[in-house]
């Protein structure tokens, strides 16, 4: 399902730049990993006053390309936002740096792929 996720418009090369606002701007967005209803990218992130910072953009699929027998999740990604503002304070998971109806934008956290 990736391949017609790609073929929608749902990634793009490395040469790309997508604005997030107030001069924050992600680049270099990479194909990392999918699953069942989401596809996960790294990029840069370039902000006006700090040096740049690999993150993992988390985007919905869209409905068409989902696997059979899956439902779409409107509210996932903005569940997903409230839960990381509610455990940052606390020291759990990957900092949110980033968040619309859209993507989640987040820390890149090193570690051996499973």
């Amino acid at each position: 399902h990736l391949h017609r996720w790609i073929g929608i418009g749902g990634a793009f090369d490395g040469s790309e730049r997508e604005e997030l606002g107030g001069g924050v701007v992600l680049v270099g967005k990479q194909y990392y990993s999918n699953g069942n209803r989401g596809v996960i990218f790294t990029a840069e992130l370039v902000t006006p006053d700090a040096p740049r910072k690999r993150v993992a953009v988390k985007e919905l699929l869209h409905e068409k390309v989902m696997k059979p027998g899956k439902t779409y999740m409107g509210g996932a990604l903005e569940s997903e936002a409230r839960w990381l503002r509610e455990m940052n304070p606390l020291g759990i998971g990957p900092l949110l740096l980033h968040a619309d109806a859209t993507r989640v934008v987040m820390e890149f956290i090193e570690g051996q792929r499973l």
